[in-house]
Parts: structure tokens; C-alpha cells; sequence
């Protein structure tokens, strides 16, 4: 029975410099017990009919799981009725939830937090009842994270320092400026192409039906509604069939070691906010990459540099999928471990294949192939810019692209 747990691993990145070794030691012991769990509960499955019936259960109600993971849920959750990260329980959550779990984990009143934190208790109570929710930058929601702090502080409640709370609170307050109409429009509009039903996304990403459904009628604010919105078609497109074919301007991240990013990440003086970004689309994508490899193959072409030509286009690394807005580059040796990586990756995963690009044709341009079903042609240097082709005689052609001569200095 092969074992692939990446996708199970999205554990979030501590990039800070003394606990870089820490994280990706625990990250690989996670990994071997992963392997343990699924030897011996398979074992046991093996030898007790009553347990091997248990895992027809969990593999049942989670049916487009791998065997692998079945076993794992049987082993720690048998009667779980939905899987998700962090990030998922998170996105599922409102405002009021957040708010409301803080109030009974300090035991406090409306009336106990207005007064630590010079709010009202009619304005606490609308917050509460999901009738207001607060900007993520407002006054308001730094008061109320300070007066809740401050009551755990009171009360000696652990791990309730007003940075975390606020943090909490920011993920579901309202960003600024989103237009709820437009993404209420686009996201109707993804349904619609995709032709799928809000229980058949919400099935497919292992989401509540009715968080989606609000999100479609515009009841719904998000923070980062652009990210959202495709992530939500990646993760459906994941699960469909067809092969994908990619033209590289850049190296793909999720063949890469989490130690070498990190040096790629420090080198280039990245924050630990954006670190910890970067870290999770980079899980994120390997979850997606290895949904696909589960049923279908990918082919990869990539740009293979001299020191010369790396010199005069130094690669960055590839984040247009995550919308990160300022370039980050390899250096020479940096990107050579990292090709280096790509291969046996390659070598792992039989259905992942590559391809020396001799002469790519752009510097900073990717095309992503789903055979049958669309293409993306990517900008990968800020911005990054995102067309998608579904019309099928322009797919096509997208598919069947011969590529011209290398661009010129005029190009770059």
C-alpha cells in the first residue's frame, strides 16, 4: 500500500532562524509516525473483522480519500463526519463564533467586556449576534482584543496575550474596501462555468454548505476574497480528471525542501508574517499536487540556466499563485539545489514527469495546462497576472502551442 502523507501534513511554518531546524525535524517525525499509525492500525484491521468494518465505515462517509487516509482518521477519529486544517476551521467560522468563544472561555459579560474595553454593550451585543462585524484595522477591534486580553490577564488564563486575540479576530472581521457585490457576482459566475452545485463545492473542498451559500448571496465578508475564490477552483479542478501540462518560467515550490526555502526566504529578508504565507501556499500546493498524481499525470517543462544566462535573469520564486507582491530570487547555487530537488521528486512520484526547456521562450511567463478543460497563461513577475482559456478552439491552440524564438531585451 503506497503512503503519501504530505497533504496530511500542513503544519504551519515557525521560519524564525533558531526554530527553523526544530520545525523541519518535527515536520519528518510527524511524518514517520504517520507511517507507524497507518502499519499498525492496518494490522489491526487485518486481524479484527469487527475493525475492518469500522474502516468500510470511515471509508465510506469519506470516500474520495486514499485508503492511507482512511486509516489515519480510523486510528484518531473513527467517528469523524468532517476533516479540515486549521485554516479550514478557521475560513468556516464567523466573526460572532470567535467573539462569542472568547466571552465563554473568560467567563466575562457584554457588560464586563465594555467596560475593559470602552466599547458599548449594545455595540459588544450587535457584534455578538452577527447583526455588526468590525474592520479588521478599526479601532474598534484593537479595543475589543485589548479588553479581552486584559480580563484573561485577570483571570490567568494562558495563551490569550492581545496580539493572538486580535490576530483571531482580524482573520474574520471585514477587510477593507472588498466589494461584496463583485465577489457575490464572481463567485456565482465560477459556479456557473465549473457547472457544479454549492453541496457538490462544498462536498469537493470539505466546506459547510451553508458557509458557501452565504458567500454566494454576498452574507458572507472575507478577508482575502481574490485567494478564496482560487483556491476554491484549484481545489475543485484538483479532483477532476485530465492531464496537466505546464510550461516553467520558474521551479515549482512544492518540489522543494522547506530548509532550502527557508534560506531562499531569509537571504532575501522576508518578514515572518510573509514567511508563514509563503509556507502555507506551499503546503497548499503540494496538497494539490499530489490530489492530482493520485489519479492523473503532470507534465512539467522547465528552464534549465547556465550561470551566464541565470546571471543576466535571475529566477524568482514562483508566487503569482499566491499573489505575493514582491520578487524573491534565487541565488545561482540556490537554484541548482532546488532543480536538483525537482528530479527526484520526479523520481518518487511515477506520475510526475519532466522536462528540460533548453531555450524558454519567456522570462517571467508560465502556461498551465488542464487537457480538456482550460489553461492558464500566468505572469509570474509582480503583479502577477492570471488569464484562464476555456473556449475551446482557443484551449486548443494553447494546447498544441509551439513555442517561438527567446524574446528579446525589450521583453524582459
Amino acid at each position: 500500500m503506497e503512503n503519501n502523507f504530505d497533504s496530511m501534513l500542513n503544519v504551519s511554518a515557525v521560519p524564525q532562524d533558531d526554530k527553523k531546524a526544530a520545525f523541519i525535524a518535527k515536520s519528518k517525525n510527524n511524518r514517520n509516525r504517520c507511517y507507524e499509525l497507518s502499519e499498525q492500525i492496518t494490522n489491526e484491521v487485518a486481524a479484527d473483522s469487527g475493525k475492518f468494518q469500522q474502516y468500510l465505515d470511515v471509508q465510506a462517509r469519506f470516500d474520495r480519500y486514499t485508503a492511507n487516509n482512511a486509516l489515519l482518521i480510523l486510528a484518531q477519529r473513527p467517528d469523524a463526519e468532517r476533516l479540515g486544517d486549521k485554516g479550514y476551521w478557521r475560513v468556516t467560522m464567523e466573526f460572532k463564533d470567535v467573539l462569542n468563544r472568547y466571552m465563554e472561555r473568560t467567563g466575562c459579560s457584554a457588560r464586563d467586556l465594555a467596560e475593559r474595553s470602552g466599547l458599548s454593550t449594545a455595540t459588544i451585543s450587535r457584534y455578538r449576534s452577527g447583526d455588526r462585524v468590525p474592520e479588521a484595522d478599526s479601532r474598534q477591534l484593537e479595543n475589543l482584543a485589548k479588553g479581552i486580553a486584559a480580563i484573561a490577564a485577570e483571570k490567568k488564563i494562558r495563551e490569550m496575550e492581545e496580539e493572538a486575540v486580535r490576530q483571531a479576530l482580524s482573520e474574520q472581521a471585514q477587510g477593507p474596501g472588498i466589494e461584496i457585490e463583485k465577489l457575490r457576482l464572481n463567485f456565482d459566475t465560477l459556479l456557473k462555468t465549473l457547472s457544479v452545485s454549492v453541496s457538490d463545492l462544498a462536498r469537493f473542498l470539505s466546506y459547510d454548505p451553508s458557509y458557501l451559500s452565504r458567500i454566494r448571496k454576498g452574507q458572507r465578508k472575507l478577508s482575502d476574497p481574490q485567494k478564496f475564490t482560487a483556491d476554491a477552483f484549484l481545489k475543485l479542478d484538483a479532483k477532476t480528471e485530465g492531464t496537466r501540462r505546464s510550461i516553467l518560467s520558474s521551479l515549482p515550490l512544492y518540489t522543494a525542501d522547506d530548509e532550502l526555502v527557508f534560506q531562499v526566504l531569509r537571504d532575501n529578508r522576508v518578514s515572518e508574517k510573509n514567511q508563514i504565507r509563503i509556507m502555507e501556499h506551499i503546503a497548499f500546493q503540494r496538497e494539490l499536487t499530489e490530489e492530482i498524481l493520485s489519479h492523473d499525470s503532470i507534465f512539467e517543462a522547465y528552464p534549465n540556466f547556465s550561470k551566464d544566462e541565470f546571471a543576466q535573469y535571475p529566477m524568482t520564486l514562483s508566487l503569482a499563485g499566491a499573489f505575493y507582491e514582491e520578487d524573491i530570487v534565487y541565488t545561482y547555487e540556490q537554484y541548482r539545489e532546488h532543480l536538483e530537488m525537482m528530479k527526484r521528486f520526479s523520481q518518487m512520484h511515477k506520475n510526475y514527469h519532466i522536462e528540460e526547456n533548453k531555450s524558454p521562450a519567456f522570462r517571467h511567463i508560465q502556461i498551465l495546462i488542464h487537457e480538456g478543460s482550460w489553461a492558464i497563461v500566468s505572469k509570474e513577475k509582480t503583479p502577477a497576472i492570471h488569464f484562464v482559456i476555456r473556449h475551446p478552439k482557443m484551449r486548443e491552440a494553447m494546447e498544441n502551442i509551439t513555442m517561438p524564438i527567446v524574446e528579446g531585451e525589450e521583453y524582459k
